[in-house]
Parts: C-alpha cells; sequence; structure tokens
C-alpha cells in the first residue's frame, strides 16, 4: 500500500505534519536509504497522532472534572466556614448573655452583701452599745459593792480597832523638897491585841497669867514591850530630875501654874501587824483644892 492510498481512506482522519516536526525515529529510519525503514516510520507516526489526537480530547474533561471537584470543595469549606461562623456568633450570643447574666447576678450579689454587711454593722453597733451599757451597769454595780465592801472594812476596822488611852493623870508626889512624881495609865479599850513600842515623854510648865511664859522639860524616851488586851492597863511614871522648890509649889496650888504632860507612844495592831502612833497632851492644874485634867490633845495617826 502507498502513501496515497493511507491518506485516501475516509476512515482515517487526515493529518499533515510538517517535514521540520517529523519524528526522530523517522529521521532516523531515512537516513538508512531502505525501503523497509521508510515504511515502519509511517506505521507509528499514524499510532502516535491518534494517541496525540486522544490526549488532546481528554485534557478539558479532566480540567472540567477537576474544575467541578474544586468547586465543590470550596462550596463545602465555604458551608462549613459559614456553620462555623454561625456556631461562634451564637457561643459569642450565648457568652454575652451569660457574661451579663453573671454580671448581674453579681451586682445582685454584691447589693445583698452589701445590705447584709450594713445590717450586721447596725447589729454590731447595737450589741456594742448594749454591751457597753451592760458593761457600764455592771462596773457601776461592781463599784458600789467595792464602796460599800470598802465601808464595811471600815466600820469593822473602827469597831475592833485598839483605842489607846492615857487616863487617870494626877500629881503622885507634890511636895517642896522632893521630886515631882506623876503617874498615869495606859488602857486599850479596843478589841484587837496591841503591843507598845516606845513611849516619848516630856512635861511643859505654862504660866498661866502669861502664855508665852512656859518651860519645857528634855523628852525621855524608853521602851516599853508591852501586850495590851482588851481592856487592860499599864501604869507609868514621870519624874522631874531636881526636887521642887518653894515658889514653884506655890504658882502650883495657887493656879498661877499649870503642868502639861505631853507625850507619843508607838503601838502595833497584832492583827494587822500595822503601826501606829498615839499622841496626847494633858493639862493639869489645881482648881481650888481640887486636882483637874484638861485633854488638849489625843488623837491616834495610823502608818
Amino acid at each position: 500500500m502507498t502513501q496515497e492510498e493511507t491518506n485516501s481512506n475516509p476512515n482515517e482522519p487526515s493529518q499533515n505534519i510538517p517535514p521540520t516536526q517529523s519524528d526522530p525515529i523517522e529521521s532516523s529510519v531515512s537516513d538508512n536509504n531502505t525501503p523497509q525503514a521508510a515504511r515502519q516510520p509511517r506505521k507509528r507516526k499514524k499510532n502516535l497522532t491518534v494517541r496525540v489526537i486522544q490526549e488532546k480530547t481528554n485534557q478539558p474533561k479532566i480540567a472540567n472534572w477537576i474544575a467541578g471537584i474544586a468547586a465543590v470543595i470550596s462550596l463545602a469549606v465555604g458551608i462549613v466556614t459559614l456553620y462555623l461562623f454561625s456556631e461562634t456568633k451564637k457561643a459569642n450570643i450565648t457568652t454575652r448573655d451569660a457574661l451579663k447574666h453573671q454580671i448581674h447576678i453579681d451586682s445582685l450579689d454584691s447589693v445583698a452583701s452589701v445590705r447584709k454587711d450594713t445590717i450586721d454593722s447596725i447589729v454590731r453597733v447595737k450589741d456594742n452599745f448594749r454591751a457597753d451599757s451592760t458593761f457600764k451597769l455592771q462596773k457601776r454595780s461592781l463599784n458600789a459593792q467595792i464602796q460599800s465592801l470598802q465601808e464595811t472594812q471600815k466600820e469593822f476596822d473602827i469597831e475592833n480597832r485598839p483605842l489607846l488611852q492615857v487616863l487617870n493623870i494626877q500629881f503622885d508626889t507634890l511636895t517642896v523638897g522632893k521630886k515631882l512624881y506623876l503617874k498615869y495609865l495606859y488602857v486599850n479599850s479596843g478589841k484587837q491585841p496591841i503591843k507598845l513600842l516606845t513611849e516619848t515623854v516630856k512635861l511643859k510648865i505654862q504660866n498661866n497669867k502669861k502664855e508665852s511664859d512656859y518651860t519645857l522639860t528634855n523628852p525621855l524616851i524608853s521602851p516599853i514591850n508591852i501586850y495590851l488586851i482588851g481592856n487592860a492597863i499599864y501604869q507609868k511614871k514621870w519624874f522631874s530630875g531636881i526636887p521642887i522648890k518653894e515658889d514653884f509649889y506655890k504658882h502650883v496650888r495657887n493656879g498661877d501654874f499649870s503642868l502639861h504632860l505631853i507625850g507619843s507612844c508607838v503601838f502595833k495592831n497584832n492583827v494587822t501587824n500595822r503601826r501606829s502612833i498615839y499622841e496626847y497632851d494633858y493639862r493639869i492644874f489645881y482648881a481650888g483644892d481640887e486636882v483637874s485634867v484638861l485633854g488638849v490633845t489625843d488623837t491616834t495617826i495610823v502608818h
């Protein structure tokens, strides 16, 4: 079969291939200058031509198929994106509503908390006021009780305290040419026992016509260490160091001179162990033929 016959076949598509685009195989066969080699490349060229035509025919179909798949994917992605956007928007709305609700609840809780704190503060103030009032009343009551106990203690101390006194002061000797003697008694008329510790005694000779004219003897200090319980007594004497002169005797008997027995005695309460000082000043003088004793000072100082 010749080349013309092949091209005239109506069932085969006509294809004019330029010489410059010939198959390499065809070029190599033509160089051999043999008829068999010339015929074989023409058959292969025909097959290749058919295959190229088929591939060119299929390329649009593949492209359309790929474009369709891409469109479907794009549509799916768009749908998913819209869905996610819708869900995100719903979630944002839900979150916003929940946040608003929580803020509202928190606001209500805050108001309720403030109200509760205010009420609690008012209650605490009232309780503190009541407690303070109660404390003040209790304090007043306690102070009243303490004062009552103190008064009771004072009354008890006054009622039961020792009471030291000097009694029965008199001239033991008042004779010209002899020493002057005065005798007296210490008496505890209280309910608590005491111990006499020391005594200090002096004599003051007073001119009754002239108050600034007097003579004071030196004090005589002597220890005692005697217990006095109940109405027990302790007798003491004071005497002058020089004999009595006649002029002095006359002034005393006429009432021109008076004698002051001035002294003090330190004693201790045997119940409370507290020390006290008993101080006294008694005036002794003649009123006619009688001897009179007048108390000037009689006091007890508790330490």
